[in-house]
C-alpha cells in the first residue's frame, strides 16, 4: 500500500521575508551614518521591530515608506530616551545596542522580556568594561535588565580573545570600537569564524575592517547608502528540508542571502545528498544573494555536525536534526552547548522532543547522535510538544508534521511572528 504522506509535496516559487540578522544591523548602522538612505525588504518579525521602536525611542529618523521599506534619516546625535527600551526578545538588539550604547556613554536602561532577561549578558558587559564603558545588571547572573552609566570620556582600544564564537558579542565590541579614537585599536580574536554581517555592512559603509579582525574606521567614517535586504537564509532552511524529506517536492527561493557564513544549511543538506544548487545573482553592501532550488529524494548519507560549524548553524540545528530523521545514515550533533542560551534551552528541548518522539537517540553534554530512516514513522504524540517559546522549534515541528498521520500537538505557535509572521500562510500556498 503506498504512503499517503508521499503525495505531499511543497513545490513552487518564493521569495523570503528580509534576513532578521541584516535587518538589525540595516536599522542601527544607517542610524548612526551620515546621509539619507532607504532600506527595502525589512524583515517584518517581532525582534526587527524591537530594533526599530529602541532606535526611534533616541531620536531616529526612521519613516515607512511602503510595504517592508523605511527612510532612514541619520548622522543625528541620539537622546536619552525618556524610559527604559525595551529589547522585547531579541538577544540581537540587547547585545548590538549595548555596544552602542556604551560606545555613546549615554544614561540607558536596556530591558527585554522573561526569556531575554534569561539570557547570558556576561559575555557581552565584561569586554565593554574592559573598554571603559560602566555597565550595572540588575538581573540575577549577570543578566538583563542592563543600566549603561553616563560617561564623558571616550572608550578605550581592546584586543579581545572571545572565548565562544558569537557574532552579536563580536558586534557589540565593533560598534562601541567605532566611537573610540583612532589612534586606539579595536582587535577581536575569534576560536571559529562567526556570522560577518556586521564586518561587511560596515566596510561597505565607509568604516573599513581587515581581517583578522581589525576595526579600522570610525563612526564619522559610515556614510549611508540604500540597502535590499535580502531573503532569510534561517528562513528558508525550513522549507529547504521540507522539500528535502517530501519526494517529489521541486522548490526555487529567490533572492536569498549566500553570504558565505550562513550556509552551513546547504552543507549539511549535501552531505544528506539532497540535490540542491545555489547560484549568486547580486550584492549589496557586501552581502551576495541570489536563488537556491532543491528537489525532494532519498536522503542517505551520514550527518555530522563538529564544533567548528556550530556558529554558521546556530539557528539551523532544530531543522537538521529533522532532516536527519528521515536521512539513512547517523546523525551526530557536538559543539551546541551555545544552544543552551538562545531563545530557551534549545539543546535540552530538542533532547525531549527526540524522547517525545520515541527516537533512540544518545545524548551528549554537547549534543547527541541518532539513526535515521528514510521510512521513519512519526509516532502517535499525546502530549503537547513544549517549544519554550522558540519560534525556531515550532517552525521546525510544523516541517515534521508534513511526515506525520495526525497533526502532532505543538505549544506555542503563535512565537512564529517572532521571525515570520507569515509562515503559515507560505507553508498553505506550497502544499496547495
Amino acid at each position: 500500500m503506498q504512503n499517503p504522506l508521499l503525495a505531499r509535496t511543497l513545490r513552487g516559487t518564493l521569495t523570503l521575508p528580509g534576513d532578521k540578522s541584516i535587518s538589525h544591523r540595516a536599522l542601527m548602522f544607517l542610524s548612526l551614518a551620515r546621509g539619507t538612505a532607504g532600506i527595502q525588504n525589512l524583515s517584518s518579525g517581532k525582534d526587527v521591530l524591537s530594533t526599530l521602536t529602541c532606535l526611534q525611542a533616541l531620536g531616529a529618523r526612521i519613516e515607512p515608506t511602503g510595504s517592508n521599506a523605511w527612510h532612514i534619516t541619520g548622522g543625528q546625535a541620539f537622546l536619552v530616551p525618556s524610559k527604559p527600551l525595551d529589547c522585547g526578545n531579541s538577544g540581537t538588539t540587547m547585545r548590538l545596542l549595548s555596544g552602542i550604547m556604551a560606545g555613546m556613554g549615554l544614561p540607558v536602561m536596556l530591558t527585554g522580556d522573561e526569556s531575554l532577561s534569561q539570557r547570558p549578558m556576561k559575555r557581552v558587559i565584561e569586554p565593554l568594561t574592559q573598554m571603559g564603558a560602566v555597565i550595572q545588571s540588575l538581573g540575577t547572573n549577570q543578566s538583563a535588565p542592563l543600566h549603561f552609566l553616563q560617561r564623558q570620556t571616550p572608550l578605550k582600544g581592546i584586543h579581545y580573545a572571545m572565548p565562544v564564537a558569537s557574532a552579536q558579542v563580536k558586534s557589540a565590541i565593533l560598534l562601541a570600537g567605532l566611537f573610540t579614537d583612532p589612534a586606539e585599536s579595536v582587535v577581536i580574536d575569534e576560536p571559529f569564524p562567526s556570522r560577518d554581517h556586521t564586518e561587511r555592512m560596515l566596510t561597505a559603509l565607509g568604516a573599513k575592517i581587515s581581517l583578522p579582525i581589525n576595526l579600522i574606521g570610525r563612526c564619522a567614517d559610515l556614510v549611508s547608502q540604500d540597502i535590499m535586504v535580502p531573503g532569510d537564509i534561517s528562513s528558508a532552511a525550513f522549507w529547504l528540508v521540507g522539500a528535502a524529506i517530501l519526494p517529489g517536492s521541486n522548490l526555487i527561493i529567490q533572492q536569498v542571502s549566500l553570504n558565505p557564513t550562513r550556509l552551513g544549511v546547504l552543507k549539511v543538506l549535501a552531505m544528506a545528498k539532497a540535490p540542491v544548487t545555489a547560484e549568486e545573482t547580486l550584492q549589496n553592501v557586501g552581502e551576495p544573494y541570489g536563488n537556491i532550488q532543491i528537489h525532494g529524494g532519498a536522503l542517505k548519507g551520514d550527518i555530522t555536525i563538529i564544533p567548528e560549524m556550530v556558529p554558521e548553524l546556530i539557528d539551523e540545528i532544530p531543522i537538521l536534526t529533522i532532516l536527519g530523521l528521515f536521512t539513512q545514515g547517523t546523525f551526530t550533533l557536538h559543539g551546541a552547548e551555545e544552544l543552551r542560551f538562545k531563545e530557551s534551552d534549545r539543546l535540552k528541548a530538542l533532547v525531549d522532543i527526540l524522547r517525545a518522539l520515541k527516537v533512540d537517540f544518545t545524548a551528549y553534554p554537547d549534543g547527541f547522535s541518532f539513526e535515521g530512516n528514510p521510512d521513519w514513522r512519526v509516532p502517535k504524540v499525546e502530549i503537547p510538544l513544549a517549544t519554550h517559546h522558540d519560534h525556531r522549534l515550532v517552525m521546525a515541528l510544523e516541517i515534521l508534521n508534513l511526515r506525520s498521520f495526525l497533526p502532532l500537538p505543538i505549544e506555542g505557535k503563535e512565537w512564529v511572528s517572532i521571525s515570520y509572521p507569515g509562515f503559515y500562510d507560505t507553508l498553505n500556498r506550497l502544499l496547495a
